[in-house]
């Protein structure tokens, strides 16, 4: 089989019918592809065929290609043979250009390069060229990356930028332009950075300095949008994004410049890699199954996390797990302190568990540590949601990319655990309902007490004082049977000695 190319992008194969074969010759097979391809493309030939011209290659790269001879059987035996086309000049320009970080001095870029049948041949190096748009002359920076920081710029100054692709044979056309402006040294340096991406939502973060007080609010402008937040707040979540889509955010305050850019920061959203959402299974004794979700793709994940959310009219707000702040409840672990609080505060959402693999049930409320988070029994009659969230690897970074990428699964339907309330709850919580409870009813139990006691105490001093019922009766006998005024009134009042001397006479 002899190959020859030609400038055209096309590839003339020629060949002999073989001399020896076992059984009729029905025709040929050519396949070929380029070596970065993974399928080829294959074509059936008739027997009579001795040559094939392929057209529409890709100049600068490297084919191969495959010839067998084919009988009733099927393909025999296949001859390869790898080509290389010749390279050229791009005639495409780099893509989606644009800028991802500022200072005073300095523009960060970013870029792609052009598109794979425009290339040409292998892209040796990037170049550059940007100018003062009040000035007419161009500056060059080369670089062999597909990013570049442009140094010493003037502060709050507008520069038209473009770059080109370079292969051995020369440069390809500049891109299309687009316009920075570097900061103002009269506004503070804010660090506008990202703090967290989930497939639907970006936490956005930024820096003041202490003694910054200002009225004007900032704005924050991203793909024909823009969002206004208070002067004195330092973070804002951008919410009802796209999942796997590029975005660039721009803040700037219009009280101090007005219409300049302050700060830039590019990000690309998640990919829903957790479509469906975990299923209950059954309950039992402060614990509930779950069936776990499947996962899409597993190449970027580091670390699968089960949250547990109380359904309290505080958490309603979050309409799905996007909302919520996903890189501040993965820091958070509960300790003794905690413990205590959760009794009086309203119930907050918590990591249940922390693992390395996604299995496929898993049960809420077992009590046991899952590296770091402590998945505590469900309180008895409190309705529940779940999730799982993924925390991925950060593609397209050198690995110091200071933010959280999360993919989140939709929230499971409500649970709620309906069972004896010593099963649902451990020891410490028994302790904090049934104290009081005890307490309570300790005090009703001393209350009635007290109010038993004086109430016998009142009757004893209104009922009369018993009398010796023997010394009264002679008393009125010897009352009935005297006439002398004296005798009257010695035994009306009568004296100890009197008394003593009248029992002495009954007797």
């Amino acid at each position: 089989m002899m190959i020859s190319t030609t400038m055209g992008n096309t590839a003339l194969i020629q060949w002999q019918p073989p001399k020896e074969m076992v059984g009729e010759l029905m025709g040929y097979q050519l396949q070929y592809k380029r070596t970065d391809e993974e399928t080829f493309t294959s074509l059936e030939l008739s027997k009579t065929k001795d040559h094939h011209t392929v057209t529409e290659l890709y100049k600068g790269a490297t084919y191969v290609f495959r010839l067998s001879a084919r009988n009733r059987a099927g393909a025999g035996e296949a001859y390869v043979k790898e080509i290389s086309t010749p390279e050229d000049v791009p005639t495409g320009f780099p893509l989606n250009l644009k800028v991802t970080g500022l200072t005073q001095s300095s523009t960060q870029l970013t870029w792609e390069p052009p598109n794979l049948k425009e290339r040409n041949g292998k892209i040796t190096h990037y170049m550059v060229v940007y100018r003062d748009i009040n000035n007419q002359q161009d500056n060059t920076s080369r670089t062999t990356d597909t990013h570049l920081t442009i140094e010493g710029l003037n502060p709050d100054t507008t520069y038209d930028i473009r770059v080109q692709a370079f292969t051995s044979k020369g440069a390809g056309p500049l891109s299309p332009s687009i316009q920075s402006r570097t900061m103002s040294n009269d506004f503070p340096t804010l660090n506008f950075g990202v703090k967290a991406v989930t497939k639907t939502s970006v936490l956005l973060t930024w820096d003041l300095p202490e003694n910054y007080k200002s009225q004007a609010p900032f704005k924050i402008l991203y793909n024909q949008q823009s969002v206004e937040v208070e002067g004195n707040q330092k973070r804002k979540l951008i919410m009802q994004l796209q999942p796997d889509t590029d975005y660039s955010f721009v803040l700037t305050s219009r009280g101090l410049i007005a219409g300049g850019l302050q700060q830039q920061v590019s990000i690309r959203t998640a990919p829903d890699l957790i479509k469906t959402k975990p299923i209950t299974q059954m309950s039992q004794g402060g614990k509930m199954t779950i069936n776990l979700p499947k996962v899409q793709t597993t190449t970027r994940v580091r670390w699968y996390y089960i949250v547990v959310v109380p359904r309290t009219q505080s958490m309603q707000r979050w309409k799905n797990p996007d909302e919520m702040d996903l890189e501040e409840l993965l820091r958070s672990r509960e300790g003794p302190v905690l413990r205590r609080r959760r009794h009086v505060e309203p119930p907050r959402a918590y990591v249940a568990a922390k693992l390395a693999y996604l299995p496929t049930t898993f049960t809420l409320g077992d009590d046991k540590d899952y590296m770091g988070f402590r998945n505590k029994p469900l309180t008895n009659h409190q309705e529940y949601l779940c999730f799982v969230v993924a925390v991925l690897r950060n593609e397209g970074t050198d690995g110091t990319a200071n933010y959280m990428t999360f993919s989140a699964s939709p929230y499971s339907d409500p649970i709620q655990i309906t069972t004896n309330m010593a099963q649902g709850m451990d020891q410490p919580e028994m302790l904090w309902v049934m104290g009081p409870v005890l307490a309570v009813v300790v005090i009703i139990i001393i209350v009635i007490a007290i109010l038993l006691f004086k109430n016998k105490q009142e009757r004893k001093r209104a009922s009369p004082l018993p009398k010796d019922e023997h010394s009264g009766g002679v008393k009125d006998s010897l009352l009935a049977n005297s006439s002398d005024p004296v005798e009257m009134r010695r035994l009306n009042y009568q004296t100890p000695g009197n008394k003593l001397q009248q029992s002495h006479i009954c007797l």
